[in-house]
This record gives structure tokens, sequence and C-alpha cells, in this order.
């Protein structure tokens, strides 16, 4: 998802893999590797060092030592609730980059859902199989119209494509509601979980 020549902002580097993929394919121009915790942060110097890319790491509370001329910033590996407050802390910064790239753990119904709600534009999306199924989701400030529920649930991008991934994921967690389901003893959870059942037998017939 990140285009050649981009400059990207890798935000909870971690080992720093990403940054060092990126410099070594040629894909990004620049690339910065960032953390908030020192420790994630010396691995990622340490793993630089040792591909001998010129990957530059910084320490920083989200984006807030992000430099100015970053114009791609990917978030992965964290919970949707760790990146919304990533985006909304400096939010009038996000609107100076060309993409935003999340990779949520789980709630990325919820991460879609922020997006139309602000009424962001949607422009990519993937499903990634590595021992468990990975949804990424990229996005930019460009106005758009309120995405409908089911996109918001399942991906504009990904309802259209249907891969075998796709229907993959979606039995999974049709699997895991229908365990669920006869467990539930509120009313409000037993109607959502219902209508996410339904929806998901719609969508993968």
């Amino acid at each position: 998802m990140i285009d050649e020549q981009s400059i990207v902002a890798d935000i909870g580097c971690d080992h720093g893999y990403l940054c060092i993929d990126l410099i070594k394919e040629k894909r990004a121009k620049k690339c910065y590797a960032m953390d908030v915790a020192q420790g994630p942060l010396n691995q990622a110097r340490n793993t630089i060092q040792r591909y001998k890319v010129n990957v530059e790491t910084i320490l920083s509370d989200g984006l807030n030592k992000c430099p100015d001329d970053v114009d791609t910033v990917v978030i992965a590996g964290m919970g949707w609730m760790t990146i919304q407050s990533i985006l909304e802390n400096d939010f009038d910064k996000c609107k100076n980059y060309k993409k935003i790239i999340l990779q949520p753990n789980r709630d990325v119904d919820d991460c879609r859902r922020w997006i139309s709600n602000h009424g962001f534009t949607i422009i990519e999306e993937s499903l990634v199989e590595d021992k468990k199924i990975y949804e990424i989701v990229a996005f930019n400030f460009m106005k758009h119209e309120p995405y409908e529920e089911k996109d918001i649930y399942f991906g504009p991008f990904l309802r259209k494509n249907k891969n075998k991934c796709f229907h993959k994921y979606y039995m999974q967690r049709l699997d895991k509601l229908n365990q669920v389901f006869p467990g539930c003893t509120k009313q409000e959870d037993s109607e959502r979980i219902f209508k996410q059942i339904e929806m998901i037998r719609t969508e993968i017939e």
C-alpha cells in the first residue's frame, strides 16, 4: 500500500523491520522508525545498524514528533483504541498526510466507523494471512459520504473483491459468533451478535 518514493513514518515501529524492508526494496524514499518507548526504539536501532540501512529512529508519543516531510504514516499492530488516540491527539497534523495506513489488531469495524463519521475516504484495503488473518485499511482526509453499515463492517474494497481469504476470515468469525450467541444473557448483546451473524451469512452466501 506504500507508494514508491514515499516518505514514511512507522508509528510503534517495534524492531524496525517495516522501515528496513521499504528502504532495502527502494520503495520508500525515506523512513522514520518511531516509538513511544526507549526499549523498542533501541531494538529498532540495533536491527537497522545490523542491516546497514539509512533509517532515522525517533522517540515520540504517537505523531507528536513526526517530521514535517512525512507523507505516509503506518500505525500497525495495536488495538483500535490506541490507534484512535494517536490520530486524535495530533488530528491537525494528520491532514498533511497523503495516506494513513492502519492495521488494528481488533475492532476494525470501529476503525472504519471513525473514518466514516469524520467524512474521510477509505482508499485501499487488504486481508493478509500470516498464521492469522489481518485487516489493513488505508485512508486519507478527502471528503466522502458516510459509508453504509455493511461497508463499515466488511470494508468497501474487501466486499467487492471477496477473495478466498475473505471467505475464510468471515467463516471463522461466523463460527465464533455462533459459539458465543447461545450464552448471551443481555438482550442488546444478543441482538448485536444476531445482526452480525445475519450480515455475514448474507455476504458470504
